[in-house]
């Protein structure tokens, strides 16, 4: 990334006409535009975090997906192919207040920023986002990820949110509390195809979020998982690509790799399934379907966490499977990021694994009595009770294989693992063998960075239901709802 052009170069102001504290150059590398923002420090705003939030708000409006973070001086940005950290906008923000970059003065590469976007950035004006005028599909948009992908989207530009579930009751609960136009609903199941192709038509993006996902009701009923997980989602694919979708996010989870329960073997096929039909339409086709990996989503469907809390204020103990136990823990609004990165960046047959910190379950359950503690003291001395291991639970999951380890790309926030595109000639394919791949580790909860309890109240905190029972924020939705 050297040799860059300077073409232009401009102080942003706010509408306040106070100076955003940074100066964007735009210049061209190959053909493409790039904008530099520099921190100088001497702005009205003697804030630096506040100043790097206006800009991450602006950045994430005009759709702007990849930044590149960096403590050296300008020339050496200019001139170097040294650039420290990828990150997306939303980890602009939590760069600054960690004061992981605390040397000035900062530097922002933003890669793959339109003209438009840069004229944006400048005049304070909205400028329309990739989604702009578009209509997305999300099926299972009843469940706990596909509300969060939809609050990411209901106040952008995009034309229209088509909810796709067989929950009647949830899509009317929906339809009153949104009553929002740009939201419309279609009752239907992924198993039946017929369904989705009503749904599919004129869709432009889909997430695809139907699923079987409560472990022990998996374990047994592992068909009811398969038809669900595997051939409904075969069913979407196949749809999507008939009516000409422009991309498609399926939904994974980390009991897909490795997998020894009912729940993760579906899941893991899914995988095979939709990176097999990524594969067969290849970089060029018309419709791009990659995925995307979490760990657990803090109080998701079927997260124990409002049923930690549930416990807790009822006055009984709160249950452990096995303290040692331990899970990668990230947000839902946290994992949506991912969805929105792998729309404007997967390429076909790509998988998208977030990283993540991980945290005991002891460590969890110590962090919310201590959090909750704070509206009645007699729940931090709530009894935590140890009843063992349930079906098909793991002392620890692993969320990037080894062997995808070894060909996974680090894209700052997230790991990207393209598939492998060799077909069944694989005597056209030499291989002298790969020794390093026995030196790889898989990327598990158990060797991946670990919370304290002072790290899980942080994280815990950013849980809607949980600042609304400590009165942090008005209460959005009824109390005995605890799910995100």
């Amino acid at each position: 990334m050297k040799h860059i052009q300077i073409e232009s170069e401009k102080e942003t102001v706010l509408k306040d006409g106070k100076p955003l504290d940074m100066v964007l150059s735009l210049g061209k590398v190959e053909g493409k535009l790039y904008a530099l923002v520099v921190s100088r420090g001497d702005s009205g705003y003697p804030d630096r975090t506040k100043a790097i939030e206006l800009v991450q708000q602006r950045l994430e409006t005009a759709g702007v997906q990849r930044v590149c973070v960096s403590s050296c001086d300008l020339k050496q940005m200019l001139y170097t192919e040294e650039w420290s950290v990828n990150c997306t906008p939303a980890e602009m923000r939590k760069a600054v207040t960690e004061e992981k970059y605390s040397e000035a003065p900062f530097c922002f590469t933003f890669e793959g920023m339109t003209k438009a976007a840069y004229d944006f950035l400048c005049s304070g004006e909205k400028a329309p986002s990739v989604f702009a005028g578009k209509t997305l599909l999300i099926t299972g948009g009843t469940g706990s990820f596909g509300n969060a992908v939809l609050r990411r989207f209901l106040d952008s530009d995009i034309k229209e949110i088509r909810i796709f579930s067989r929950d009647e009751k949830k899509q009317d609960d929906m339809r009153h509390a949104l009553q929002n136009p740009k939201v419309k609903f279609y009752i239907g199941d992924v198993r039946n195809k017929a369904s989705v192709d009503v749904a599919m038509r004129g869709v432009d993006y889909v997430f695809a979020a139907a699923a079987l996902k409560q472990v022990p009701s998996c374990e047994f009923f592992p068909m009811e998982a398969t038809l669900t997980n595997v051939v409904g989602t075969n069913n979407v694919l196949l749809s999507a690509v008939e009516h000409g979708v422009k991309n498609v996010v399926v939904l994974s989870t980390d009991k897909a790799a490795y997998p020894i329960n009912a729940m993760g073997i579906s899941k893991a096929l899914m995988e095979k399934v939709a990176i097999a039909k990524g594969r067969e339409l290849g970089d060029e086709g018309p419709t791009t379907i990659c995925c995307t990996r979490y760990g657990n989503v803090m109080a998701s469907r079927g997260s124990v966490i409002p049923l930690w809390v549930e416990q807790m204020q009822s006055g009984k103990p709160i249950t452990v499977t096995d303290p040692n136990m331990t899970r990668f823990m990230m947000t839902l609004d946290d994992a949506v990021d991912l969805v929105v990165y792998a729309f404007t960046h997967g390429k076909n047959g790509d998988l998208f694994v977030q990283k993540a910190p991980a945290a005991t379950l002891e460590t969890l359950a110590q962090a919310l009595k201590e959090t909750y503690a704070q509206i009645n003291p007699a729940y931090g001395e709530t009894e935590v009770r140890t009843i063992g291991t349930r079906h098909g639970e793991k002392l620890y999951e692993t969320l990037v294989t080894r062997e995808e380890m070894a060909k996974a790309i680090d894209m700052g926030n997230y790991w990207r693992i393209p598939c492998d595109t060799r077909d069944l000639n694989y005597d056209k394919f030499f291989s002298e063998g790969d020794e390093e791949l026995s030196k790889i580790e898989d990327y598990h909860s158990h060797n991946t960075a670990r919370l304290d309890v002072e790290g899980m109240k942080e994280l815990l905190l950013k849980l809607r239901f949980i600042r609304e029972d400590l009165g942090l924020q008005p209460r959005a939705k009824a109390k005995e709802i605890r799910s995100e």
